[in-house]
């Protein structure tokens, strides 16, 4: 044991610590390590897979087989022969080495270091030997650097050094992060040039707590192909004043990097990390900055404990993910609970090719927030599998185009008093859109809901979408201002709770959208208000086509265009009747007509200057609806595309009107 201890001992030392002496004995690990010499022992031993003792003689050797005999490839020239009867090594004292003059052993206490090529450790299975300094230089314990994980302890020094640790080295370092709770008393801020991956023993196992008001960690990166990693982390905050704990983790690549080599690289990485605990509350989570590639793997962040019961929407946390100038940001399992914007969009240049697969947000204000380009426009993959619970909007964008919005569960939360939007699209050309919204549980009714809004929006697709469990009436589909070409199909509104309209088109809407196959349990399927043509196909029930119009009452001498879009197969129709209903105001001061020209022109449908007869608003009450008399019912057809409600005299309020349309070959 006292020869092992000796051996590891040498290895251990620096290796010209000494100076070699002519008559040493000592072990080596290798035939190699002899050969490698540069120095001569008097008598070596080897305890490799064929172990021995040789004696040195200055004489070359006659037959070297590195089994018998063993010639040095450098220094003095000579042969170590294998002795018949080795020493009987390992005996003495712990401070005493068998040594010999060459012919008789005896003991010295003058212990040497092993020369250069000599104590190198080969690892089981591998090939290359290297020394024990070599190996343990590119792995750092936090442990062994200074950190303490008591859960007292301040360890920002000792983690600072440990950052300036892996940048000496040349290709960088892990930093291990072993069970324990570390903490820290100011915000660690560094720069690093080379690669630093931080892993510890896993969410809630090492764990890093601040106590200040601007903690975390600021990890700066200084060259494009050394972005960090960060895995099996929780970071922690006790602050509960004010904007809270500071940014847990931000991230900041380099600003000059040119997109050719950007789009080479494997960006930075948060995998396994949770950050936010009961005990206090971060002003944000993570955050990029001109950090290209990186991805967020299995995260999770919780604002503060006191805002699991906000009725307000407006959280004292900031932010779960944020990302500013950072391109292609890949997010997968994250889970978001009680902040104000579970992913933030900074910014106005870069920020293409988000894609988030897979997510739990609950209790926000906002589940994605990607509105920071106020000018110009930018293309992400999209958001899909998620489920997002929100006070105010599921998904907000602007100038976000060609995106995706796939499997997604959109939800107003029960504690909501604010008007609530599932999706807000501005400048979302190109986009497709298939989600699920509805309201949670009871207690919903104030504030109002819309479902998906699109506004200055072209080419998207909005196909497939329901929407129910509405506890208060709205409008599943809002087709906004200059609005125009986008392709609604296949939706539908108001399955259970209260009446949902599926297809809303503002008076200021672009033209020629293409709206066919929606349908309504509790309201109306399409209502048209756009002033401009668009391409409609109402539902067949029973052989029937159902076309509204919303009209406004108030301007006397104004046509409303009506667009009839027949299914494929039909070129023309018989309109069974016209009927107005849902008034806003007694309207019998009013008169009107229905044309197929303007001003009153073509062929008149219901005579012009006939009466409205509406004396109420008021729902299940007699007079809130009037059937309109169509001149040669079911004895004319038509196949104009457009007819024209035309306001004579006018009266303070609105209605809709709606056709009864049968279609016919």
């Amino acid at each position: 044991m006292k020869k092992i201890a000796l051996f590891l001992a040498l290895l251990l030392s620096p290796i010209s610590a000494l100076g070699q002496t002519a008559n040493t004995y000592y072990t080596f690990p290798t035939v190699a390590a002899v050969k490698a010499l540069t120095t001569r022992p008097s008598v070596v031993e080897i305890v490799d897979a064929n172990p021995g003792v040789f004696n040195w003689a200055a004489v070359a050797c006659s037959a070297a087989d590195d089994i018998f005999q063993i010639t040095p490839t450098s220094g003095p020239t000579g042969c170590y022969t294998r002795m018949a009867t080795p020493y009987s090594a390992g005996k003495g004292s712990a401070t005493s080495l068998l040594t010999s003059n060459g012919t008789v052993p005896s003991w010295s206490s003058t212990l040497p270091a092993v020369t250069a090529g000599a104590g190198l450790v080969t690892a089981t299975g591998t090939t290359t030997a290297r020394s024990l300094a070599n190996r343990f230089a590119t792995q750092y314990n936090a442990l062994d650097n200074g950190m303490v994980g008591d859960a007292s302890t301040d360890n920002a020094s000792a983690l600072g050094a440990l950052f300036t640790l892996c940048e000496a080295q040349t290709y960088g370092c892990e930093i291990i992060v072993p069970h324990g709770t570390y903490v820290f008393n100011t915000k660690v801020t560094t720069s690093v040039s080379k690669p630093v991956k931080i892993i510890g023993a896993g969410r809630g196992e090492a764990v890093l707590q601040w106590t200040n008001s601007d903690g975390g960690i600021a990890f700066t990166f200084t060259e494009v192909y050394s972005p960090p990693a960060f895995s099996g982390l929780s970071f922690r905050t006790t602050y509960t004043t004010g904007a809270g704990g500071g940014t847990a983790l931000k991230i900041t690549g380099p600003t000059s990097m040119g997109v050719a080599i950007q789009s080479l690289l494997q960006g930075a990485t948060v995998t396994d990390v949770d950050m936010g605990s009961a005990a206090g509350y971060w002003t944000g989570g993570l955050h990029f900055v001109d950090t290209w590639d990186p991805s967020v793997l299995r995260f999770s962040y919780r604002g503060a404990a006191a805002d699991g019961s906000n009725t307000s929407g407006t959280f004292l946390s900031s932010f779960g993910i944020k990302y500013e100038r950072t391109q292609s940001l890949f997010i997968s399992n994250y889970m978001a609970y009680h902040v104000q914007d579970a992913v933030l969009q900074a910014g106005t240049t870069f920020g293409e090719g988000l894609v988030v697969q897979g997510c739990q947000i609950v209790g926000v204000n906002t589940g994605f927030n990607l509105t920071s380009w106020v000018t110009g426009t930018v293309a992400i993959t999209g958001i899909s599998n998620c489920h997002i619970n929100a006070y105010e909007y599921g998904i907000r964008t602007l100038g976000v185009v060609q995106a995706a919005y796939n499997g997604i569960q959109i939800y107003k939360t029960h504690l909501s008093t604010l008007s609530f939007t599932g999706i807000r699209a501005e400048l979302a050309d190109n986009s497709t859109f298939n989600v699920r919204i509805h309201a949670v549980g009871t207690g919903v009714t104030s504030g109002g809901m819309q479902g998906i809004v699109l506004v200055n929006t072209k080419y998207a697709n909005l196909h497939d979408n329901s929407f129910d469990h509405w506890e208060a009436a709205g409008t599943a589909i809002t087709i906004g201002t200059s609005s125009s070409y986008n392709t609604i199909t296949n939706n539908v509104g108001g399955a259970q709770g209260s009446a949902i309209n599926t297809v809303l088109l503002n008076s200021d809407a672009g033209s020629n959208n293409f709206i066919s196959g929606n349908l309504s349990a509790s309201g109306t399927a399409v209502i048209n208000n756009s002033t401009v043509a668009q391409r409609i196909i109402a539902p067949i029930q029973a052989g029937i086509l159902l076309v509204s119009k919303a009209i406004d009452f108030s301007t006397g001498n104004t046509d409303f265009a009506v667009s009839i879009e027949l299914p494929p197969g039909y070129s023309r129709y018989i309109i069974n009747s016209t009927r107005l209903s849902g008034a806003s105001a007694n309207l019998t001061a009013a008169t009107c007509g229905i044309f197929t020209s303007t001003g009153g022109g073509g062929t008149v449908v219901v005579a012009s200057a006939t009466a409205v007869t509406i004396s109420t608003a008021a729902e299940s009450t007699n007079g809130n609806a009037q059937l309109l008399s169509v001149i040669a019912v079911q004895t004319t057809t038509f196949n104009n595309t457009t007819l024209y409600f035309r306001v004579q005299s006018s009266a303070a309020g609105t209605a809709t009107l709606t056709f009864n349309i049968a279609p016919v070959s």
